[in-house]
């Protein structure tokens, strides 16, 4: 091919890096989704915490992995003076020799794999979440109906009008 071969094959090395790092931060959020599906079931507030906070951070990390990846795709669109649509990884691929050719097209295949994994993770860990608020919901509503039934006794024994009363779960 000519010079668009070259300007693309650089890009695909690029490419490729960007997509080394996505995949490598969606295994890290796949680590802390279990982790956090682990202190769930703990009912471990702080492991929970440490978690949230650690998925916002791989989160941005992927945004900002993914707006590189669209920008390289675009330029390469470009460099085909294809402005309509950014390449796909499929594409690209398509316009680079080997050993790139396979390189890409392996690593948007392990991409789209984790990217599948993460997902299912995230929909079990919800799940866990929504499960143990409406259990906690159902033991605060318990304590609750008990609480507004319970009445005081005068010393001579008899029933008296029932005390406001809570309970603090925070703690």
């Amino acid at each position: 091919m000519t010079q668009s071969h070259t300007s693309v094959a650089i890009d695909a090395t690029e490419v490729l890096t960007v997509l080394e790092d996505l995949i490598a931060a969606h295994h890290r959020w796949l680590i802390v989704i279990n982790d956090h599906r682990h202190a769930l079931s703990r009912s471990d507030t702080k492991s929970c915490e440490r978690c949230t906070l650690a998925q916002q951070q791989i989160m941005g990390e992927i945004a900002e992995l993914e707006t590189r990846r669209q920008d390289l795709l675009q330029i390469a669109a470009l460099d085909h003076a294809r402005t309509a649509e950014p390449f796909t990884i499929t594409e690209l691929a398509h316009h680079v020799a080997e050993p790139q050719r396979a390189k890409l097209l392996d690593a948007g295949d392990r991409l789209l794999t984790i990217i599948d994994q993460t997902r299912k993770a995230q929909q079990v860990l919800a799940l866990a979440a929504g499960a143990l608020a409406a259990h906690m919901e159902g033991l605060v509503r318990q304590v609750a109906t008990k609480l507004q039934s319970a009445a005081t006794y005068s010393p001579a024994g008899s029933a008296q009008t029932p005390i406001s009363a809570g309970v603090d779960i925070t703690q």
